[in-house]
């Protein structure tokens, strides 16, 4: 929604916030936030940014590869939207570079 760089700095506060946390002094309906946890959703959150004009993939891509990797047996779910995302991502990128070429030709021609 135009604020990018507010995005960006609620995931590093996150990141801070995050790397703080003690294993068990956590309240017990917030064990299952773990690593892999955080970065699925720090990576869902920077997936969107990511589909933006301008803007670089590699964060989403490395948090959602994080998550899928980190996912206990028991969190299939998770894992699997993790892990779709990245594919998603690389389509989105070739689409949008595809656009950008296609876009350039008329701009060329036009001076």
């Amino acid at each position: 929604m135009g604020r990018t760089q507010g995005a960006l700095a609620a995931i590093e506060r996150s990141d801070d916030v995050f790397s703080r946390a003690k294993a068990g002094e956590d309240v017990a309906w917030m064990s299952y936030y773990d690593n892999a946890q955080h970065h699925g959703d720090t990576g869902h959150a920077s997936f969107d940014l990511a589909l933006l004009p301008g803007q670089s993939s590699a964060m989403a891509t490395s948090r959602l590869r994080t998550a899928t990797n980190e996912h206990a047996d028991d969190y299939e779910r998770s894992r699997a939207l993790s892990g779709t995302k990245p594919a998603t991502l690389i389509m989105a990128m070739a689409v949008l570079k595809e656009a950008v070429s296609i876009r350039q030709r008329p701009l060329d021609e036009v001076g």
